[in-house]
């Protein structure tokens, strides 16, 4: 997303989407799970675009419930996200099917 710094206030303001380069890169975000192998490590494979999007709602929401003002550093840019936030695109491995033809 296209954020401005505010200097003054020492807020975030959101400027909106930011077209990203090569939105169809594919990411495999990969949760291991036990070093003991008892449990199968999990895949995720989305594509740019959609970390992006997830990316960009999460932190619209966290910042939106502070007022677009970060508790420590202003200009920090910082956000996660969690397997939750992905499990829709788990074992999602036609995506590079897709993306490849």
């Amino acid at each position: 997303m296209n954020i401005k710094i505010d200097e003054t206030r020492e807020i975030q303001i959101d400027k909106g989407e930011k077209i990203v380069d090569n939105p169809n890169f594919i990411f495999v975000c990969i949760f291991l799970l036990d070093a003991m192998g008892n449990d199968p490590d999990r895949y995720f494979i989305l594509l740019k675009k959609d970390v992006q999007a997830i990316c960009v709602s999460l932190y619209r929401e966290w910042m939106g419930k502070r007022s677009w003002k970060r508790p420590r550093n202003y200009k920090s840019l910082h956000c996660t996200y969690s397997i939750d936030d992905l499990e829709k695109y788990e074992d999602n491995w036609n995506i590079i099917l897709r993306i490849l033809k």
